[in-house]
């Protein structure tokens, strides 16, 4: 008489884990920030910033938000910075961590 067999197997069930925590930040796709500060040595750099391209954003007169590795910003006419100390994501502009109270917006 003929065998009769199930070609039952054993399944295995893979995890799969994140590659850690989402970035942070506002995306640079994002057309018009705005810089919040606290202090007053930051208070000049308060207000609305144009994006011009994916590495600089500008508020009118003298003062940008750039990056070049890190996020800063720049008085043209002093040349002035202020940085951020740990936003290196090019994709992500850092909304938090500035120096001087410095916060971020998307508009």
């Amino acid at each position: 008489m003929p065998r009769l067999s199930l070609g039952l197997g054993v399944q295995s069930v893979r995890n799969i884990k994140s590659g850690g925590a989402a970035p942070s930040g506002i995306p640079i796709s994002t057309g018009t920030i705005i810089v919040l500060t606290v202090g007053v040595t930051s208070a000049a750099l308060t207000g609305a910033y144009n994006k011009q391209s994916d590495t600089e954003w500008w508020r009118g007169g003298d003062y940008y938000l750039r990056y070049d590795g890190t996020w800063y910003f720049q008085n043209e006419d002093t040349g002035a910075l202020s940085y951020h100390p740990t936003g290196t994501n090019p994709n992500f502009i850092p909304n938090t961590g500035w120096n001087d109270g410095i916060t971020i917006t998307a508009a």
